[in-house]
């Protein structure tokens, strides 16, 4: 469920990144992943710290 344009589910991310949800909570309890935010027992992530993650993964690989 989608609470509001600006966030995806867990759900939501896992489809778009073709990983399964338990990665994502993989990648979050090695701090690796996008942040999160908590409602209600369940997690969302904001579309714009998404963007912001996946262009700083890029210049972390590109910068190897």
């Amino acid at each position: 469920i989608e609470i509001a344009d600006g966030f995806l589910s867990e759900q939501q991310l896992a489809g778009q990144l073709g990983v399964a949800v338990s990665t994502l909570r993989r990648w979050h309890s090695r701090r690796i992943g996008p942040p999160r935010s908590p409602v209600s027992r369940r997690f969302y992530y904001s579309r714009q710290k998404l963007q912001e993650w996946i262009e700083a993964q890029a210049l972390t690989i590109k910068g190897r």
